[in-house]
């Protein structure tokens, strides 16, 4: 919303100062949509990005883990990389 601007006085330089207040506001809000939609973006293209091969690693690592079962210290280490990897899925999953 605009105000019309009649005449020099001081009613009339307050709604030039409204009127360029109300258009910076509306630039700002601009602005923010487009930063949010962006975001939106982002988010979606890093969610995609990072399940696809956490999801593969998970289901890579459980079966090295079920495999390895009965190896001593490469069993242990091949289970410690699959929990981890399982925590970083749902560590992605909860942020994204």
């Amino acid at each position: 919303m605009r105000v019309t601007v009649r005449g020099r006085d001081e009613l009339a330089d307050l709604a030039e100062t409204f009127n360029r207040t109300a258009e910076a506001l509306e630039r700002m809000v601009t602005e923010l949509r487009a930063k949010d939609a962006a975001s939106r973006r982002f988010v979606a293209d890093v969610s995609h990005e990072l399940r696809t091969p956490l999801t593969a690693m998970v289901a890579a690592t459980e079966v090295l883990a079920e495999e390895t079962a009965a190896n001593g210290d490469g069993a242990t280490a091949v289970r410690l990389v699959a929990e981890e990897t399982r925590r970083l899925h749902r560590l992605t999953d909860d942020l994204l």
